[in-house]
């Protein structure tokens, strides 16, 4: 028997790490909306877009956001609220900002995490909506026809060539070498920062020519960007701006930031610079939990990971009981900074423990008061 289950839970509900496999959303109603809408608006029009920044303090859930809407069971439900026909798939790429190399890592991170692996459902595609490719080279010319530059047409054409394949996977990850481009019969590979841009670009074209309706590209923690040099920050600006440019059809960028402490927005976007400041056509923010909310969201948590016992009625709230929890409403309240889901993860989790540890039937006012040291120790953390 797990010592969860004492308190009738499956797992863990307060973990401060967001799933990625299992889509979790609790209260936040207004966010969810705000980033679903904006999702949606994105998939109803054709044009390449930043559609939304988001805003929040640390631990709000922006991560939490990219997660939950990068699954592919909550993208299958918007598209399919939205009319988008289930054969037209939506791809959602989420990543982090990189403090360096930042046009390397994040070609690398789209390409070979993420459409690579997805590459032979594309060229299966391809066979399955022409006629069979029989004569050498028609699949190559397939690839052309969609705009793609010839060199990778060709190299992508060898892809379903089992021999092939990890070839093309060290050309597409700039690893090949002159044996290798030999094999592929290609003169160079790729070095430059525009041939980079223009091969993701080639590539996410085929994408959305093909199985994909749109590719949402979320990148967390851009408030990172002021901690590069300023090389790397105009390399992320003319990234964003080339690759909108590059793809100006069905794509779209997700960022999140974080706001410093007496930040306001305009001041972040400029770390942007004008040119892409002028394609963010929809800004979402996200603050802090009131007192409803934060019922709200413990109840919900609770209930997504709540075993329930035959013929036994669980208190709301259990295993704390709801004056624990105005109580500990209070002490986050003095600081609002910390009225945010990742901060009553942490202190909702260390109750949870210390609770089972301690074999306490409920968790209540009494005993939030012996752990009110532990618990100020996470708050002004």
């Amino acid at each position: 028997m797990s010592l969860l289950e004492r308190y009738y839970l499956k797992d863990n509900p307060f973990t401060v790490v967001p799933s990625k496999t299992r889509p979790i959303w609790a209260d936040r109603k207004k966010f969810r909306n705000d980033v679903e809408e904006g999702i949606k608006f994105s998939l109803s029009t054709t044009p390449s877009q930043i559609i939304a920044c988001i805003y929040g303090d640390w631990g709000c859930g922006k991560t939490h956001a990219m997660n939950y809407f990068s699954n592919d069971t909550i993208l299958g439900r918007i598209a399919k609220e939205v009319g988008i026909p289930p054969n037209r798939l939506i791809m959602s790429i989420p990543t982090i900002f990189p403090i360096k190399d930042v046009l390397n890592s994040l070609y690398l991170e789209i390409i070979y995490r993420n459409l690579i692996p997805r590459l032979n459902h594309v060229l299966t595609f391809l066979h399955k909506q022409t006629t069979p490719f029989e004569r050498e080279g028609q699949l190559e010319e397939k690839l052309v026809s969609f705009n793609i530059n010839e060199d990778l047409a060709k190299v992508l054409a060898q892809f379903t060539i089992r021999k092939k394949s990890m070839l093309v996977r060290r050309y597409l990850s700039m690893n090949t070498s002159r044996s290798d481009l030999n094999s592929l019969g290609v003169a160079k590979g790729i070095d430059t920062p525009s041939e980079m841009l223009n091969v993701l670009a080639d590539m996410l074209k085929l994408f959305t020519k093909t199985v994909y309706s749109r590719i949402l590209i979320w990148i967390d923690d851009c408030e990172r960007i002021d901690e590069v040099s300023g090389r790397f920050m105009f390399e992320f600006q003319y990234f964003l701006r080339d690759a909108l440019d590059l793809v100006p059809e069905r794509l779209t960028f997700m960022l999140n930031f974080t706001l410093y402490p007496g930040e306001e927005i305009p001041e972040r976007l400029t770390f942007l610079g004008p040119a892409v400041q002028h394609r963010i056509s929809k800004i979402i923010s996200v603050g802090y939990f009131d007192h409803e909310d934060y019922l709200q969201y413990i109840d919900e948590i609770l209930e997504q990971s709540r075993q329930r016992p035959k013929a036994k009625v669980l208190p709301k709230y259990f295993p704390f009981s709801e004056k624990c929890l105005d109580n500990l409403f209070e002490m986050l309240r003095k600081s609002t900074s910390n009225l945010q889901p990742r901060t009553v993860n942490r202190v909702l989790t260390l109750l949870v423990e210390r609770g089972l540890h301690e074999r306490v039937s409920l968790i209540d006012e009494k005993f939030l008061d012996t752990r009110k040291g532990e618990v100020k120790a996470i708050i002004t953390s």
